[in-house]
């Protein structure tokens, strides 16, 4: 079992969603639900990428559950799982059977799979590369296609964002370039259905301040598929 271990001595706790930016640990300021930002781009994740409602999803990384309630609202069947005891106790009620917290990579499958989508949104560079090979390769064993959003580097050695407020989150650990995210899906039989700078509903305050800071990668299981 590849077991998902702290990154630092930070936890995944109270002060890392509600108090972050004021104790300089992460990006959160009291995480909470908000309707027009998380329908929103709900919506667009189910138009652009296609989700029907017979499609079964899984949040990988889901936090609070936000994203999980929204599509839930609009009548995609989704499911969550997170480390973050905290976060998945503070998923909103009409979710919180559907948020489970892992210990491992492996602890994100259940009788629900094959799923027919995984997403993963602002988590993977939270990983050390052994589990990301981890996830990427347990994912392909278990869904038909695959959505990744992850913050880029300038290049694969500097340990540096192109985006400056990314590097203030003390439990980044991957920071690496398009390319490098790109191969890394391929090495693990991911077929690249589409890959870019920008997706519709997601990130475009990020997008502004740099047009290539984020990468989005929507990719499909060809044993699967």
């Amino acid at each position: 079992m590849t077991k998902i271990h702290k990154n630092t001595n930070i936890d995944y706790n109270e002060d890392y969603y509600e108090h972050g930016v004021s104790k300089g640990i992460s990006g959160y300021m009291h995480y909470r639900w908000m309707p027009e930002m998380t329908l929103r781009m709900a919506h667009h994740m189910i138009q652009t990428l296609g989700l029907k409602p017979s499609d079964v999803v899984l949040d990988f990384g889901c936090a609070k559950g936000f994203l999980v309630h929204a599509m839930r609202i609009l009548d995609i069947p989704c499911f969550g799982v997170d480390i973050s005891e905290y976060a998945i106790s503070r998923a909103p009620a009409e979710v919180r059977d559907f948020c489970k917290q892992i210990m491992s990579i492996e602890d994100m499958i259940d009788n629900k799979a094959p799923y027919d989508w995984i997403v993963s949104k602002d988590v993977l560079e939270h990983l050390h590369e052994p589990e990301i090979d981890c996830f990427l390769e347990v994912a392909y064993r278990s869904s038909k296609k695959l959505f990744i959003a992850v913050p880029l580097g300038g290049d694969d050695t500097s340990g540096k964002f192109i985006i400056p407020s990314y590097d203030l989150d003390k439990t980044h650990v991957t920071v690496k370039s398009f390319s490098w995210w790109q191969h890394k899906c391929e090495h693990f039989g991911w077929q690249v259905m589409a890959a870019g700078y920008s997706f519709p509903g997601m990130k475009e305050n990020w997008v502004k301040i740099d047009a290539k800071g984020n990468a989005f990668f929507t990719l499909e299981n060809p044993s699967l598929g």
